[in-house]
C-alpha cells in the first residue's frame, strides 16, 4: 500500500497512535529534505491537535521549519502553542522569524504589532516603540491598530486613568473578540503604570474571551504567580456556568483543562475540565486524550484508562465508538498486559468497524479476511478478537449460522495467512471460530 493510502487510512479510522507511528517510520525512511519537512508538519499536527502533546509536537514543527523554510506555517503553529504554555520568549522568537518571512505588507504590519504587544508584555519598552513604529509603516492607511499602540505606549503617568477609561467606554458594544483585545490593551497601560489596577481588567478581558492567548497569558500568569490559583478556578467555573450551549461549554472546558495540565502542571484540575467535556461530548477524542495522559502517563493507572475508554465506547456509536473500543483493547494488551480483556475489547471493535486499522497493527487481520457465506447465502464480515500475543494465531467470533468449514489463502504484508472458519461444536449456537495461521 502507497504511504498517502496507508495514512489516509489510518485517519479514516481515527488510529491516531497509528498515525503517528507510521509518520515517525515514514520520516525515518523519507529521502527529501522537503518531503520530510511535511511529514515532520503532518505528525507535529497530529501530536498538538489529536493528542493535546503540544510540547511534543514543538520538535517536530522546528524540524519541519529546518528541513524547509519556506513553511512557514510550522512557525505560526509552533509560536500558538508557546502561546498556550505561556513562554513568551519563544513566541518573541517566532515572531521575528515570521516577520523575516513575511510576504505583504500587511501581513507584516500585523506581525510588528504583536511583537510589539509581546515586547510590552515582556517590560521591553523600547522594542515595543520600534515594532509599533514598524508596524505603522507598514500599515500605511490602515495604521489605525498600531497608531492606538503607540499612544498607549506612550501615555504619561497622570493620564493613564483616562487613557485606560477611554479604551473601555470604545469596547463596551465590541463583539467578546474585539472587546477583550481593547481591555488586554488597556490592561497593558495599567500595568505599566498602577500595576494594581490591572488585575481587573484582565479578568474582564479574559471574560469576554477565554480562548484569546495574551488574555489567558497575563490573567492566569498573574494569579498563579501570586498562588491564587482558587481565583481562576472560580473565573472559570463562573465562564463555563454562563454558557448555555453544551458543545461550547465542552469545548472551553477541554481549552482550560490543557492550560491546567501542560502550563500550569496541575494534572488533577487538568482531568476535571477533562471529565466536564466527556460529560457533555462523551466523543471527544482529545479530552480522552488529556484523561489518558493523567490517568495513565501521570499517574500510572492504566486500568482506569480503559475503563473510561469502555465506558464512552458504550455511549457513543459508530467511528466514536470504534475510537473507543481499539484504545480499549490497545492499552489492555500493551500497558496491563491482559490478553483476555483485550481479546473482548478487539471483539467489539470488529463488531463495528471489521477493517480498522488497529486490529491489523495488533495482530488481528480482519480487513483481509474475506467475507464467509452463511446457509442463506448472506454474508458476514469477521468478528475479531485479540491475540494472545504468539504471532499471528487469534481466535475470533462471529455471528454466523450455518458455515461449513473452509479454508481461504489471505495477503498481509509479505506474509501470506490461511483463513480457516472452523463449526465448533463447543462454541455457542450460531458462532463461529476464525484462526489466523501462517503459511
Amino acid at each position: 500500500m502507497e504511504l498517502d493510502d496507508r495514512l489516509q487510512q489510518l485517519e479514516r479510522c481515527h488510529d491516531w497512535q497509528g498515525l503517528a507511528d507510521a509518520l515517525e517510520e515514514a520520516i525515518s525512511l523519507a529521502a527529501e529534505p522537503t518531503a520530510q519537512a511535511r511529514l515532520h508538519l503532518r505528525l507535529a499536527r497530529v501530536l498538538s491537535g489529536r493528542f493535546l502533546q503540544g510540547a511534543r509536537a514543538l520538535k517536530h514543527f522546528q524540524d519541519a521549519f529546518k528541513l524547509d523554510s519556506g513553511l512557514t506555517e510550522a512557525l505560526s503553529e509552533a509560536k500558538t502553542i508557546y502561546w498556550e504554555l505561556g513562554k513568551l520568549p519563544m513566541v518573541r522568537r517566532l515572531l521575528e522569524l515570521q516577520i523575516q518571512r513575511a510576504k505583504t505588507q500587511a501581513e507584516a504590519a500585523t506581525l510588528w504589532i504583536e511583537l510589539g504587544d509581546v515586547a510590552t508584555d515582556q517590560g521591553d519598552l523600547a522594542l515595543a516603540s520600534q515594532a509599533y513604529e514598524r508596524a505603522v509603516e507598514a500599515a500605511g492607511a490602515d495604521a489605525v491598530e498600531a497608531s492606538e499602540r503607540l499612544r498607549d505606549l506612550r501615555v504619561e503617568p497622570g493620564d493613564w486613568r483616562a487613557r485606560v477609561e477611554q479604551i473601555r467606554q470604545d469596547a463596551e458594544h465590541e463583539p467578546p473578540a474585539d472587546r477583550a483585545r481593547s481591555l488586554v490593551r488597556a490592561a497593558r497601560v495599567a500595568r505599566r503604570l498602577a500595576p494594581d489596577s490591572a488585575e481587573d481588567l484582565l479578568r474582564e478581558a479574559y471574560a469576554a474571551d477565554p480562548t484569546r492567548d495574551d488574555a489567558a497569558t497575563l490573567y492566569e500568569g498573574l494569579l498563579v504567580a501570586q498562588a491564587r490559583e482558587s481565583s481562576i478556578l472560580q473565573t472559570q467555573h463562573g465562564l463555563l456556568d454562563a454558557i448555555e450551549d453544551p458543545n461550547r461549554r465542552a469545548e472551553l472546558a477541554l481549552r482550560f483543562g490543557a492550560r491546567w495540565g501542560h502550563r500550569h502542571k496541575k494534572p488533577d484540575l487538568a482531568a476535571q475540565f477533562g471529565e466536564e467535556t466527556l460529560r457533555r461530548q462523551p466523543g471527544n477524542e482529545a479530552a480522552f486524550a488529556l484523561l489518558r495522559e493523567v490517568y495513565g502517563t501521570h499517574y500510572g493507572d492504566w486500568s482506569r484508562v480503559v475503563g473510561l475508554a469502555d465506558e464512552l465506547g458504550s455511549k457513543v456509536d459508530g467511528l466514536p465508538a470504534a475510537f473507543f473500543w481499539a484504545n480499549a483493547a490497545l492499552v489492555a494488551q500493551q500497558q496491563l498486559g491482559d490478553a483476555e480483556r483485550a481479546r473482548r475489547y478487539y471483539a467489539q471493535l470488529a463488531r463495528i468497524a471489521p477493517e480498522h486499522t488497529a486490529l491489523m497493527r495488533s495482530g488481528v487481520y480482519p480487513s483481509v479476511a474475506p467475507k464467509v457465506e452463511n446457509g442463506s447465502g448472506a454474508s458476514h464480515p469477521p468478528v475479531a478478537a485479540a491475540l494472545d500475543g504468539a504471532g499471528a494465531s487469534a481466535a475470533v467470533s462471529s455471528a454466523t449460522n450455518g458455515i461449513d468449514h473452509a479454508a481461504h489463502p489471505v495477503a498481509y504484508g509479505d506474509r501470506k495467512k490461511e483463513l480457516t472458519v472452523l463449526a465448533a461444536d463447543s462454541l455457542p449456537e450460531g458462532e463461529v471460530e476464525i484462526r489466523l495461521q501462517e503459511s
